[in-house]
């Protein structure tokens, strides 16, 4: 309203260079911190020098943050910032740097009381910095590029200085006070490389995957799937919030073999039931959606969508062994599902376009890819059957509904 096209663009831009440097920052550390705060829940002096192992992960990360500010600042704007800030602003990019900082800070904290299931300090933080945001907007009516990159990270400012309060008036720095628990030291940094790994691996398959179909197919067919990887990827970002908010750190805290196991069983159907539910509406209403969110030049692309939908079943079914892996930190097991995905997406892709093929079947390369990778963990469940278990039965009809979805969808098609 305020802004523009351009402002939008550089609210974007912002939003996804925090999404690459903040995951740099975080060195994979946020389901490390859950995973280690559900295990402290009962013990505060756990949770204590878990705090001051995110403390020490903080002190690096302002290293390396002074390291970009002093010595990368030209270097990011020329080839992130070049073409929506212009020369004379470039030492904006130093401020977008020290935002990303105190964001980055508080999706840890996040992470900390996520794990102890305090969902309230959670939901305070982030509305407070999300209230903050809209009203700042609303009073200042941004129109210049400082305006629109502070509004841009401002929320995770704002919720930052929330979550400090509530660590100091819950003792957990700046206290002297001996604590008399038995003493669980975190002395290591809470961190993962596989989890690291893991997001900068995907964002670099897609940006070739990108410039392949833009390259080849041309820039309608390169917009039909943004908009789709996109949507499907909202879908499932909503499931995986629900699941780090209250799966992993609940599952972390069940030690009784049995209790894990029913909790377990118990969250698969209800995240199946979720996905089912949303492919449903996706496969009936893919056009209402695009239509609603987007417009109608985009509408070409409803049967696309509701395709690429048809294995977000099997996602949501990979994803929750994924993060049973998680709870017993088997982050490197993580990875090779991930990698073997990954490369045949490319691989798929390459192969399309060297058989030049209609731009449908990019799509079905991608399902078939996705097949493929879920049998890692069909072999996981069976190699740690004494661990957690699963109905035979129920894995048949999550690939058996797969299979009929991606039938009816391209009979339609």
């Amino acid at each position: 309203m305020f802004s523009g096209p351009t402002g939008i663009a550089l609210f974007g831009v912002i939003k996804n260079f925090h999404i690459f440097f903040g995951s740099i920052l975080k060195l994979g550390s946020d389901n490390v911190i859950i995973s280690r705060a559900s295990k402290a829940s009962s013990s505060f002096s756990a949770q204590r020098e878990l705090i001051l192992s995110i403390l020490k992960l903080c002190f690096f990360q302002i290293i390396f943050i002074f390291f970009a500010y002093v010595t990368l600042n030209d270097l990011i704007y020329d080839l992130v910032f070049k073409s929506l800030i212009p020369f004379e602003d470039r030492w904006i990019v130093r401020l977008i740097l020290i935002l990303i900082f105190f964001t980055t800070f508080s999706e840890m904290i996040v992470s900390f009381f996520n794990g102890l299931l305090d969902l309230k300090k959670v939901f305070v933080a982030g509305f407070a910095g999300s209230i903050f945001t809209m009203i700042i907007a609303i009073l200042i009516k941004p129109n210049t590029i400082f305006q629109i990159s502070f509004l841009a990270l401002s929320s995770g400012l704002i919720s930052s200085l929330v979550l400090i309060f509530f660590l100091i008036k819950n003792s957990y720095i700046f206290s002297f006070k001996s604590d008399k628990d038995n003493k669980d030291p975190q002395t290591q940094l809470p961190i993962s490389i596989p989890l690291l790994i893991q997001p900068i691996l995907v964002s670099s398959s897609f940006l070739i995957i990108q410039n392949l179909i833009g390259s080849s197919y041309g820039t309608k067919e390169l917009s039909f799937f943004v908009l789709c990887t996109t949507l499907i990827g909202v879908i499932m970002s909503l499931m995986m919030a629900s699941g780090r908010m209250y799966f992993l750190p609940k599952l972390g805290s069940l030690t009784v073999p049995g209790d894990r196991n029913k909790f377990f069983q118990t969250n698969i159907f209800f995240f199946l039931s979720v996905a089912l539910v949303a492919t449903i509406i996706i496969f009936f209403f893919s056009p209402f959606i695009i239509k609603i969110l987007y417009s109608e030049e985009f509408l070409e692309s409803a049967l696309m969508l509701s395709l690429f939908s048809s294995t977000v079943i099997l996602k949501s079914f990979e994803w929750i062994i994924a993060i049973s892996a998680w709870e017993r930190n088997r982050y490197k097991i993580y990875i090779i599902p991930e990698f073997i995905r990954e490369i045949l997406y490319i691989f798929s892709c390459y192969t399309c376009i060297y058989l030049q093929l209609d731009f449908i079947y990019i799509f079905i390369g991608f399902l078939a890819s996705e097949i493929i990778a879920s049998f890692f963990w069909i072999g996981y469940l069976n190699f740690y059957k004494s661990e957690l278990s699963i109905s035979p039965f129920v894995i048949i009809n999550i690939y058996l509904i797969t299979f009929i979805l991606i039938f009816l969808n391209y009979y339609f098609i």
